[in-house]
C-alpha cells in the first residue's frame, strides 16, 4: 500500500509525492482467501488515510482509493461503508503499493522516480484517470462469487 499527496501550485502544476508506503507479507500456510487479504490491506488504507488527516496538519480535499482488486472493489461498492466516489479501480500493471508486496530489490526501488512520485496519470486531469469496470459499479454481494 503506498499513499501519495497530490498537491496543485497557484499556477496549475500538478505534483504527486510518497508519503507513506507500507507492505505485509501473506503466511504461506494460510486459510485466508486472497480477496480477503486485499480487503484487509483497504481497511487498513483507510485507517491510515484517516491518521494521515489527523497527523499532516495540512487542509486536505478529498481522498482517493485505488485497488487492483475487481472482488474487493464490488464488495466495497455493494456494503457501501465509505463513500464509492473514494474508491477507484487501477490495473494490476500500473498499482504501484504492489512493488512492495511482489518484490522488488532496494537499490531499484530508492531509484524509481515512479514509486516516490506516484503513477503518472494522477498528475493528469481527473477525467484521464484509470476507469472502474461498468460490472463492478452494478455488482451485489450475492453476484460476487468471491463472497461466501
Amino acid at each position: 500500500m503506498a499513499t501519495y499527496l497530490q498537491m496543485e501550485s497557484v499556477n496549475g502544476k500538478v505534483s504527486c509525492m510518497l508519503v507513506m508506503g507500507r507492505s505485509r507479507v501473506a503466511p504461506l500456510k494460510t486459510t485466508t482467501t486472497i480477496p480477503r487479504l486485499e480487503l484487509t490491506a483497504e481497511v487498513v488504507a483507510a485507517r491510515m488515510d484517516h491518521k494521515l488527516h489527523e497527523e499532516l496538519g495540512l487542509q486536505l480535499e478529498e481522498s482517493v482509493f485505488w485497488s487492483d482488486s475487481t472482488s474487493v472493489l464490488k464488495c466495497l461498492f455493494s456494503v457501501k461503508l465509505t463513500p464509492i466516489t473514494a474508491w477507484r479501480y487501477v490495473d494490476t500493471a500500473k498499482n504501484l503499493a504492489d512493488l512492495a508486496s511482489r518484490g522488488i530489490a532496494a537499490d531499484s526501488l530508492l531509484t524509481s522516480k515512479m514509486w516516490f512520485q506516484g503513477p503518472a496519470f494522477l498528475t493528469g486531469p481527473e477525467s484521464s484517470w484509470p476507469a472502474t469496470p461498468s460490472d463492478v459499479k452494478i455488482a451485489t454481494l450475492k453476484d460476487n462469487p468471491e463472497v461466501k
